[in-house]
């Protein structure tokens, strides 16, 4: 949900008493909102399983575990389910894409070179943003980040 959609929904929710019958438009507003979510969510092709953790903590958690954390170790953090739980919907495109990256990880080890196994398999970023940053993570307020990291 934008955000000018959730401060929108929000007045409307304060300004609603749920118990009156003359606030039914603005029920039918919310179930629109809530079917059109519940779409956009279906279209996800490679869906995280995070929950509310932020990714920011994910990495944080993989930095203290390794030295360096590429984007692939992110991805598959990120998209793998614990022990025991299983997908409400078939995830055969997530985990070939993580078999092809890891098969581009071995070829790169033979070979000696770098390629990023993530962006070979995923494609380049779109122009103005990071994936597997989070939401509000651009490349301007990664470089200041790490700016002022290494002056302290």
């Amino acid at each position: 949900m934008m955000q000018f959609e959730w401060q929108k929904s929000l007045v409307i929710f304060q300004n609603v008493n749920l118990e009156s019958y003359s606030n039914i438009g603005i029920l039918k507003i919310f179930k629109k909102m809530s079917k059109t979510n519940a779409k956009n969510r279906k279209k996800l092709m490679n869906p995280h399983t995070t929950g509310k953790k932020s990714f920011a903590l994910v990495r944080n958690k993989l930095e203290k575990d390794k030295e360096t954390v590429s984007s692939k170790d992110i991805f598959v953090g990120t998209r793998t389910r614990k022990p025991g739980r299983s997908y409400k919907a078939s995830n055969e495109d997530t985990t070939s894409k993580i078999a092809e990256m890891e098969q581009i990880e071995k070829q790169i080890s033979i070979n000696g070179e770098y390629v990023d196994a993530f962006s070979s398999v995923m494609g380049p970023e779109h122009p103005g943003r990071l994936r597997l940053y989070g939401a509000g993570v651009t490349k301007t307020t990664l470089k200041k980040k790490l700016a002022i990291g290494n002056q302290l």
